[in-house]
């Protein structure tokens, strides 16, 4: 399991270097993306929602290196009941949002599982 986390905060933090986005993402910024997604699924526009899903997904990775970022600083600090406490929100986080690169080949098909993690991860943010 530390080695999967490894390699995702490597791949996260490479993707957020080539993206350039490290910014925090807002709670309602997210529903309001997760919302369009979710509309586009409900009519079933495959295409428009690969499309929604990409935001969905740059969101999703800037949260979670902003979450990265804060648990380096937390263990910098010292802070160890800080960065304990972060990593088992990036953990969380990182569960979410492996659960849903596995359904987003079928988004369509997925809509409700789709959704209902979208709305655990938007919970979970910081």
């Amino acid at each position: 399991m530390k080695k999967i986390l490894l390699i995702c905060c490597l791949m996260i933090g490479a993707n957020m270097l080539v993206s350039g986005q490290t910014t925090t993402v807002s709670k309602s910024d997210f529903t309001q993306k997760v919302s369009r997604l979710n509309t586009l699924l409900d009519q079933n526009k495959s295409d428009e929602a690969k499309m929604a899903w990409e935001d969905v997904h740059k969101m999703m990775m800037s949260s979670m290196t902003v979450i990265k970022n804060k648990m380096k600083e937390a263990a910098d600090a010292k802070n160890n009941k800080e960065k304990e406490h972060l990593t088992d929100v990036f953990k969380n986080q990182f569960t979410i949002y492996s659960g849903l690169l596995k359904l987003r080949e079928k988004m369509v098909e997925n809509k409700t599982p789709i959704k209902t993690k979208l709305n655990q991860f938007g919970a979970g943010m910081l």
